[in-house]
């Protein structure tokens, strides 16, 4: 919260190797993957949140660390990448983020439609 990500990072991963399986195990590998995004290191912020879902895949991290995952695509340009993820999510029967999932799927498909150069 104060900008200290990196020591975030590692205090984060401290937990996990003494705690892999604690209670708050999933909220810090989620954390750490949000901080890795406050370094601007995307790929690793990338592979945290793969393995957010990996290792705790029935948690709402989990399910958040696919949101930001298809955001990232987003903002990376990937549009094609981030509408299949945010469809997967969209395609969940449960889960907080469906409404923005879909939200967004609107969104890119607005965009799609756009004229190159954003012209009327």
């Amino acid at each position: 919260m104060r900008g200290q990500f990196a020591t975030a990072i590692e205090s984060l991963d401290g937990y996990l190797a003494e705690h892999p399986h604690g209670e708050l195990a999933s909220r810090a590998s989620f954390l750490m993957a949000k901080a890795y995004i406050g370094l601007n290191e995307i790929d690793n912020a990338r592979s945290q949140f793969e393995r957010t879902i990996r290792d705790y895949p029935d948690t709402n991290e989990a399910h958040k660390s696919q949101y930001k995952l298809a955001f990232l695509s987003l903002l990376e340009g990937d549009d094609d990448d981030a509408r299949e993820r945010f469809a997967r999510i969209a395609d969940s029967p449960a889960g907080t983020l469906v409404p923005e999932a879909m939200a967004m799927i609107r969104y890119l498909d607005a965009r799609a439609q756009r004229p190159v150069g954003g012209e009327n």
